[in-house]
């Protein structure tokens, strides 16, 4: 790997306030001009690996090599080491240039930077700073005491597409008991100590695993370094190395005068940026002094010194800062902000949106146009070296090896990037751009001299110009890139089109982006919100190509071949350094999102599912039969999208919306993309037409008897009774969306992804009369689990529900009780059943199947003979499909007096409690007009003698 000298800071994101409309008067914004910050301190160490004498303790002692600056971790295992250092370093910055090479794993396998460490490599006491792919591909923190790491304390996690095995600066913020971790300039995480922190220590690295690890750099600065100093504005990651003179490439076609000639030094980039998120400041190393302290025109010599910035990535300005020294007005000359969306470079009059004067006098400043005095009266600093005019400096500078040369630096408020009066955009802290500087010897052309760039470059107003890496108005520069704008237009096929920002270069004298490719996604926006919140997947478009090898990004895309609809249209960018971005996440948690929201009108495929909910008046489990059966209004239904691969609904699968079916029973999802789904009704929201007085809606829970799906092309209609799984009572979650938190019983597959038309009629029906199973539990609450389908619960229905009720057994559990070749059902209760208290009840154990014919699977006959001296033939009984163990309890089934009409039918009961002669028995009726027919007590549903001990009563 090529050795570069490497200047860069952490980005992170903050809100900033600032003025609502553009400056148009000489008022300064409060806090500006502000103080000029630092320069760049020297390092406390920097560790280039020419030697493992930077390392002053380490482990396994042939795990760890240096070769070509480079130093390497590898062979396996724990490897440690402590960088030589003061264990004496409190508060600073780390910055660490590394990759990964190989020996990625799941559950073990990265590497950390420590910090603050002490003590020995084996028995440290430090902070580690994890890159850990194989803790589910994130960034941790842990502390280590003696060598024994803590639990993650804090995490984060990487922007999508993130390569572990590209080249990545780590940087570590270490500021009293608070850390701060940045990767490529993206703060990932941070974390605050109050648990005895360590205060102080050396640097230090780690490995773990099989994971073999390269080290460029690692380099330790104070921490001003990260908050109040000058830092080197960067092209891909490199400071700007101007060439003078004859010698510089990169101009406006002809040699600059020297004030407005950018120079450099290996120790003196040329460009240096500093910003508070309420000001910017600019510094330029310039070959000769650009001050004119006396005449017309003061405090600068005829030039203009420009900061042009890009805030789309399209290589024009959008907005411009220009100290102009031709300004033949009043004194002293003027500060000017402009902003255009031309494609051109042009600073045209109409295009200024604020101004103010270069210096400010030291007694008496004024609000307006020009201040008193001469150049002497503004100069706040007594250094003859130093020419400090407050809103801009001059500084006399020895380089040793340029010699003499002069720092100009340049401040503008945030307040001053605010275009909203144009129709523009307002720059806050939040915003992202990128800097190009120049110089001129012309107030409206800012490309007539010099380039601050490190190539050959030929500006020009009509073409773009090239621009560095990305900043913010918090003075962080990062060399991720971000897609600015993002758009589609057309149909069949579409054009998507996409502005990238990210550090620009020139190749042979033509500009050329750095982003090596941009792949566009799309997203189905079921709810059109424009968040990806649907449940459904990030689908791949295609790779765009770069317009002339620059910007825009643009990619054909045939969408009537995906369904009408919402969508959401995001871009994964990659650059020629390894790092990605992408652009619906950027920088962390879509902070500053782009994306392009589309209504798809272009495609004839259109996807609904609609159906409806009704009530089985029939119980018989077919499909909806109007005027017969019962549209049931708010109906909850959910739809699911299957997404684990299984074809069944499981927690891996994902929730896309929730509605309530409407006054006739209907509902409807869509438009809908193709894949396939699984709708889910809520058997609790089915409500019955009318409850009797005093019974809460809660009383009443219907068992499902029909459904219909769609798969493989074909509707399939199924008598559903009892749902998926008959023994197990429906569990629909309200208060969750997820698969897990629930067990849904009454659900159809619907699958789509083949389709291209609506499916419609995925109706659900359901009975309150209709018992399932023989589950009892005992307990009469409201729509307790294990009741729903149980005779319990249809006696619950039954008192609750205004009208007759009629059970109707289509058992869906095996029979659990036989004697040779019969075979039949025993319902054991747990206690008694709810008194019985509307009228016209019916509970006939017969049972059926879901055709609706009759079972006979208990063929026994028993009782019969001649009874009395009279000698009357008493018929044989029949045996019984249902049979009732009273479980010794007193009764099982009463009716109050206001049960009128009650009829009991086909019923075996035994196992009752009480004495021969007292007043209990399995059955009690206290109503009118009963009807008791075929009914055995005190037998087995096939007549037989219970021979269980205690069940003869």
């Amino acid at each position: 790997m090529e050795k570069r000298l490497l200047f860069t800071m952490a980005l992170f994101l903050t809100g900033v306030f600032s003025l609502s409309l553009a400056i148009t008067s000489y008022v300064d914004p409060v806090g500006f001009p502000a103080p000029w910050p630092d320069n760049p301190s020297q390092p406390l160490a920097s560790y280039e690996f020419n030697s493992l004498n930077d390392l002053i303790d380490y482990y396994p002692t042939n795990s760890w090599n240096v070769a070509g600056g480079i130093l390497s971790l590898t062979a396996s295992g724990e490897r440690r080491a402590i960088l030589d250092g003061n264990e004496g370093w409190g508060d600073y910055v780390v910055r660490s240039f590394g990759r990964i090479t190989d020996g990625i794993q799941s559950g073990g396998s990265g590497y950390a930077i420590y910090v603050r460490a002490t003590g020995t490599a084996r028995n440290i006491n430090a902070y580690a700073f994890q890159v850990d792919p194989g803790l589910g591909n994130k960034f941790a923190l842990r502390k280590v005491t003696d060598g024994r790491e803590s639990g993650v304390l804090a995490s984060g996690t990487p922007a999508a597409d993130f390569d572990w095995l590209e080249w990545h600066e780590v940087t570590i913020v270490a500021m009293g008991n608070t850390f701060t971790m940045f990767v490529d300039g993206i703060e990932v995480l941070r974390y605050t100590d109050s648990d005895n922190p360590f205060m102080n220590g050396r640097v230090g690295l780690r490995s773990w695993g099989p994971t073999q690890v390269e080290f460029d750099y690692v380099r330790v600065n104070e921490s001003t370094s990260a908050t109040n100093e000058w830092i080197p504005y960067t092209y891909s990651r490199d400071p700007i190395y101007d060439a003078s003179g004859n010698t510089d490439n990169s101009n406006g076609g002809t040699s600059p005068r020297q004030e407005a000639d950018f120079v450099s030094s290996h120790n003196l980039p040329a460009i240096q940026f500093f910003a508070d998120c309420d000001n910017l400041m600019f510094r330029m190393v310039l070959a000769k002094n650009p001050l004119q302290l006396q005449g017309s025109g003061t405090p600068y010599k005829s030039s203009t010194w420009n900061i042009l910035i890009d805030i789309d990535g399209d290589g024009y300005r959008d907005f411009a800062i220009e100290l102009d020294g031709t300004d033949q007005g009043i004194a002293p000359d003027d500060i000017k902000v402009y902003f255009s969306t031309i494609k051109d470079q042009y600073l045209y009059d109409n295009d200024l949106i604020w101004k103010q004067d270069s210096a400010k006098h030291l007694i008496s400043p004024t609000n307006a146009d020009g201040e008193p005095g001469r150049p002497a009266d503004w100069d706040r600093d007594p250094s003859p070296l130093v020419w400090d005019f407050g809103r801009t400096r001059v500084i006399k500078y020895v380089d040793p090896s340029l010699g003499t040369v002069y720092l100009l630096d340049i401040q503008v408020p945030l307040a001053a990037l605010d275009a909203t009066s144009r129709g523009g955009p307002k720059l806050t802290a939040d915003d992202i751009f990128q800097l190009a500087f120049t110089t001129s010897s012309n107030t409206n052309n800012p490309l007539q001299k010099d380039l601050a760039f490190q190539g050959t470059y030929t500006m020009a107003l009509n073409k773009p110009i090239p621009f560095g890496d990305l900043v913010n108005s918090c003075g962080h520069i990062s060399q991720i890139p971000l897609t600015s704008r993002i758009s589609v237009s057309g149909c069949g096929p579409s054009t998507i089109e996409a502005f990238v920002l990210d550090s620009h270069t020139a190749v042979s004298g033509v500009i050329r982006s750095t982003v090596t490719s941009v792949k566009f996604y799309y997203y189905f926006d079921y709810n059109g919100n424009g968040v990806a919140d649907d449940g459904f997947e990030w689908v791949l478009i295609g790779d765009a190509t770069a317009v002339d090898q620059f910007n825009p990004w643009r990619l054909q895309w045939n969408n009537s071949q995906v369904p009408q609809g919402d969508y959401i249209i995001k871009a994964v960018v990659r650059d020629d350094q390894g790092n990605t971005m992408d652009s619906y996440v950027q920088y962390n948690s879509g902070e500053l999102r782009e994306v392009a929201l589309l209504e798809n009108t272009c495609s004839s495929i259109s996807l609904t599912v609609s159906g409806k909910a009704f009530e089985d008046r029939g119980d018989n489990g077919g499909p909806f039969v109007s005027g017969v059966d019962l549209p049931k209004t708010n109906v909850r239904v959910r739809i699911y999208r299957e997404a684990d691969g299984n074809d069944a609904i499981s927690n891996g699968d994902v929730f896309v919306a929730e509605t309530n079916t409407d006054s006739n029973g209907n509902y409807s999802f869509g438009p809908l993309p193709q894949y396939r789904y699984y709708v889910v009704v809520d058997s609790k929201s089915v409500a019955p037409t009318a409850l009797n007085s005093g019974f809460p809606p809660a009383t009443p829970w219907a068992e499902q008897t029909f459904k219909r799906e769609f798969k493989d092309g074909a509707y399939n209609d199924v008598q559903a009774f009892g749902g998926l799984d008959p023994s197990i009572s429906d569990r629909f979650a309200t208060w969750s969306k997820s698969v897990s938190q629930s067990t849904f019983q009454h659900l159809s597959a619907v699958d789509l992804s083949e389709s291209t038309q609506s499916v419609s009629g995925i109706d659900h029906g359901f009975s309150f009369n209709v018992i399932v199973n023989t589950n009892d539990t005992g307990d009469n609450g409201f729509r307790v689990a294990g009741n729903q389908g149980t005779l319990r619960q249809f006696v619950l229905n039954s008192n609750a529900i205004a009208g007759a009720n009629a059970a109707r057994f289509v058992m869906q559990t095996p029979q659990n009780s036989s004697f040779g070749s019969n075979s039949w059902w025993t319902i054991q209760t747990q206690a008694a059943l709810p008194d019985i208290t509307d009228t016209q009840t019916t509970i006939d154990g017969t049972v059926y199947t879901v055709q609706g014919n009759i079972i006979n699977s208990n063929v026994s006959n028993f009782g019969g003979g001649l009874a009395g001296i009279d000698k009357i033939a008493i018929p044989q009984l029949n045996g019984k499909e249902i049979e009732i163990d009273c479980n010794g309890l007193e009764y099982v089934l009463r009716t109050s007096a206001t049960a009128g009409g009650f009829s009991l039918k086909n019923i075996a009961f035994f196992n009752g409690g009480g004495t021969v002669g007292d007043a209990t028995a399995p059955v009690i009726i206290n109503g009118q007009n009963f009807n008791l027919d075929n009914i055995v007590s005190g037998a087995r549903a096939d007549g037989s003698r219970p021979e269980d001990s205690n069940l003869n009563r």
